[in-house]
């Protein structure tokens, strides 16, 4: 898997055409999906593995949490609000460039802000949802995503503006993944590696699709078109999780 995505990232360096970039991002991503899923449900195997030995259900009925309809609502709800974050970020040039005029020094330091943040939030939100329940995180995260999708036109022009929305959106967007997958595990402790792979096949699933409805935007209505509507989503995906019921829930 990892060679997978060292041998993509070369070819992707090293392509002469379009073409074969086009095909290298292909392979990295398919190494990095497979590295992903696979290492986070070894994480879960690792940590819930007394409960595992006592309640594992045979390999051929893993599969068997899809025929509950809160798991399958988890996981749309899931490729909903990935697909509202990922809208802005994956056309991030363009949602910011009236604050960044096009220059690349301005896109990277807004780029390495919100990679920061979203670390903050990867490491943050587990420790929330363990606190507050995975629920409530994933609400309260995703509303307040969208109040800040929905004010980022308003905040351009201004870099210091855009420095402080660059951090708050990291924090948040990548504040949805652990809560998200806790959720999920709790639903069927039994079939948490099963569960965590097609959590990450959900989110993948929406980052593929964020470009070309992204790109739909950008050329009808303009890169400040993208963060008004990845908060349609995100607040979607916040209607949606609020609505589910779990007796897990806290």
């Amino acid at each position: 898997m990892l060679a997978a995505l060292g041998a993509g990232n070369a070819l992707t360096a090293l392509a002469p055409t379009y073409p074969l970039v086009l095909g290298g991002r292909v392979v990295a991503a398919a190494g990095a999906a497979l590295y992903t899923a696979s290492a986070t449900s070894a994480a879960v195997v690792l940590v819930r593995l007394p409960l595992l030995r006592r309640d594992a259900a045979p390999a051929g009925s893993l599969f068997a949490p899809l025929s509950d309809r809160r798991v399958r609502g988890l996981l749309t709800c899931t490729f909903v609000a990935f697909l509202g974050i990922f809208i802005p970020y994956t056309h991030f040039s363009a949602a910011y460039e009236p604050t960044t005029g096009g220059d690349g020094a301005h896109l990277a330091g807004l780029l390495l802000v919100f990679g920061v943040g979203g670390t903050v939030g990867n490491l943050s939100s587990g420790v929330f949802a363990d606190r507050f329940g995975a629920r409530r995180v994933i609400v309260s995260v995703t509303v307040a995503l969208a109040v800040v999708f929905t004010a980022l036109p308003l905040l351009q022009g201004s870099l210091p503006a855009a420095v402080a929305a660059a951090a708050v959106s990291g924090v948040l967007s990548f504040g949805v993944t652990a809560p998200a997958q806790q959720l999920l595990v709790t639903l069927a402790p039994g079939a948490g590696p099963v569960l965590t792979a097609l959590h990450q096949s959900a989110a993948y699933s929406a980052v593929s699709a964020s470009g070309v409805v992204g790109a739909v935007a950008v050329d009808d209505w303009g890169g400040s078109a993208v963060g008004p509507l990845g908060a349609v989503f995100v607040l979607a995906a916040a209607a949606f999780t609020a609505a589910g019921r779990s007796r897990l829930d806290r």
